[in-house]
């Protein structure tokens, strides 16, 4: 039983590195067709944080969940439920990095 659930991280682990490396590749090609500033390049790294979240690679998560709102900040008049969202994710990410344990370890020195 062991040896399977193993072999299924391993099996969801290449997948998610060859969804990392597919978002990769399009990312030029996507700056190329629609520009850095665009909707799409919003949507790509929104994509790519949540596959960061899988990964539990929270710092490069929130990195482009940033970039996706600075993008959306700079073509959007006004914030709607996408910006809302991502907004939520960021602060949340924020929060879980800075929280501080519910309790501390003392060692005892003699």
């Amino acid at each position: 039983k062991q040896w399977y659930q193993r072999r299924v991280r391993v099996i969801k682990q290449e997948m998610y590195d060859e969804a990392m490396e597919e978002l990769e590749a399009i990312k030029e090609a996507k700056t190329l067709k629609f520009g850095e500033f665009s909707k799409q390049m919003a949507d790509f790294y929104k994509q790519l944080g949540s596959l960061y979240l899988i990964q539990n690679r929270t710092k490069e998560a929130l990195t482009v969940f940033k970039s996706s709102l600075s993008i959306l900040n700079v073509i959007q008049t006004k914030p709607n439920s996408v910006t809302t969202s991502i907004r939520n994710t960021i602060k949340s990410l924020e929060a879980s990095r800075t929280e501080k344990p519910a309790f501390k370890l003392y060692s005892k020195v003699n």
